[in-house]
């Protein structure tokens, strides 16, 4: 038990990463008819990857259905109090679409501590 509890945070990020992919994956192959998911490019799982390329790799999947969602629940919380109701935190929600942001960054491979300062430097001059 001991062991166990301090892997439910990672385990948790790595399956809604691993789920949305899927899931975006799926979606995609639905509205083309295409499935663009073969041979898409992506590097090697043990090869690793700028931020910069992380972005282009999932701004699609990832990046903009988080956003969106973030965007949407600023209205709504906007909305209802513009209109006096109360509103409910959608504490999961947000905590999905936060982990849709960091989890590809978290997952990258082989980061160091040089990579990963070049990989800061590449990304904050995108």
């Amino acid at each position: 038990l001991l062991r166990f509890l301090p892997s439910i945070p990672g385990c948790m990020t790595m399956f809604t990463f691993i789920n949305k992919s899927i899931a975006s994956g799926l979606q995609e192959t639905m509205v083309t008819g295409e499935a663009s998911y073969i041979a898409t490019g992506r590097p090697n799982a043990n090869t690793h990857y700028s931020w910069k390329e992380c972005y282009f790799i999932h701004c699609a999947s990832h990046y903009y259905p988080a956003l969106r969602i973030y965007i949407c629940y600023c209205i709504y919380e906007l909305v209802s109090q513009a209109m006096g109701f109360s509103t409910l935190p959608m504490m999961v929600l947000l905590a999905s679409a936060t982990m849709w942001l960091v989890a590809p960054l978290l997952f990258c491979p082989q980061p160091t501590l040089r990579s990963l300062g070049r990989d800061v430097r590449e990304f904050w001059e995108f």
